[in-house]
């Protein structure tokens, strides 16, 4: 093989190179997003459930109450707790669909590793051939 193939490789190869590290550095900040909007989710979805725990739990004097108001309390409550189920199941949908994010983000920055790796080690093989047809 002649030096300039080899050169024109050693070229593609570094500018291969230089893409996989550009995006890698874009999937880890990506990565990192992800995990943030995650763990905000986590925290809305444990400050929702303690909410509807203690708007379902909410213990009033039973003396206080007259007439029907002790049942249309308890229709209020038992629609505020199916809107609060509805809600934190989304927000859990929510969380899972992060989560896959997370996951195929992860696997774009195991790529992008193995990726490095190939095109170091290819450049390096590229430089030791330029290197053994000059001087030979």
């Amino acid at each position: 093989m002649e030096q300039s193939d080899l050169l024109r490789q050693k070229s593609e190869a570094q500018s291969r190179l230089s893409d996989s590290r550009r995006k890698l550095l874009m999937y880890e900040d990506e990565l990192e997003r992800l995990q943030i909007a995650k763990n905000n989710m986590i925290e809305v979805i444990q400050e929702s459930s303690t909410y509807k725990r203690n708007l379902i739990y909410l213990n009033i004097n039973p003396r206080l109450w007259k007439g029907t108001t002790q049942n249309k309390y308890e229709d209020q409550i038992h629609t505020i707790d199916r809107s609060l189920q509805t809600y934190l199941q989304d927000i859990r949908d929510i969380e899972t669909a992060i989560e896959m994010e997370i996951r195929r983000v992860m696997n774009k920055i195991e790529n992008c590793h193995s990726d490095i790796s190939y095109y170091q080690s290819r450049i390096s093989n590229l430089s030791h051939s330029i290197l053994s047809l000059r001087e030979g």
